[in-house]
């Protein structure tokens, strides 16, 4: 009887044993294929980035590198060259620097496995008017398939959206307000031509509008002053480079 009840154990526990190798090879392989598919998408990123940095920032590289190439899930390193400087980490970036290379990452993500919807929350609240402008140009244009929800104060990156959508606060009550940008962009166009020809422009029915038309306006205004300063502040580097070499 007990050598019927040892063989019984036995018999169950090499079964056992033979289960666990079959998992363990199984978990090997996993592993394996794990470490491939995140090895083939991580160099579909690199090479993403690097073209996504040098259009947002007209220049420099931008590179991620592991952390540990044996244990590729040990961490990544993001460093970035910004045009004209040496690499860095990002960490160690000017905020506007930071931005650009963080939306290159976000926009090569996209190219690589986009995701149908966006939140962002005042991503141009640290970068110039040129910056700004090449951010909305470039969620305007070429990040097909997805939706971007952009949260901004900045007129040249809100006057490129599709449709606007204000919060505002009216005796004590809170409301949302859903404008068409190119209604308001005819408007401006109207006064533009009639302030020529010294006519009287229409006005928008909404107040909202006449609103958003007036600082619309303002802005154009002050568009121009600030393509004017960023000319001048263009040469003032190039001289300062010049008197160094």
């Amino acid at each position: 009887a007990k050598d019927v009840a040892f063989k019984e154990q036995k018999a169950a526990y090499d079964d056992l044993l033979a289960k666990l190798a079959g998992a363990e090879e199984r978990l090997a392989a996993l592993k394996e294929e794990r470490k491939a598919r995140f090895l083939t998408v991580f160099r579909e990123i690199q090479l993403r980035l690097k073209q996504m940095y040098q259009l947002l920032a007209a220049g420099g590289d931008a590179e991620i590198e592991l952390l540990d190439s044996s244990d590729p899930f040990e961490g990544i390193n993001f460093v970035v060259r910004p045009p004209k400087k040496a690499w860095k980490n990002v960490s160690n970036l000017s905020g506007g620097e930071k931005t650009l290379s963080s939306l290159a990452l976000v926009f090569a993500l996209h190219h690589v496995k986009p995701t149908p919807v966006y939140v962002m929350d005042e991503i141009d609240a640290a970068l110039d008017f040129r910056n700004v402008s090449i951010v909305a140009r470039y969620v305007l244009e070429r990040a097909v398939g997805a939706q971007f929800i952009i949260i901004s104060l900045r007129n040249n990156m809100f006057e490129l959206a599709h449709q606007l959508v204000g919060i505002c606060k009216v005796s004590d009550c809170t409301r949302s307000i859903v404008l068409n940008p190119a209604s308001v962009a005819t408007v401006i166009t109207d006064r533009a031509r009639q302030r020529r020809s010294g006519g009287a422009a229409a006005q928008p029915k909404s107040a909202v509008s006449r609103e958003l038309a007036d600082q619309m306006t303002r802005a154009q205004g002050r568009r121009g002053r600030d393509e004017r300063d960023e000319a001048e502040e263009d040469v003032k580097f190039h001289r300062s480079e010049a008197a160094r070499a």
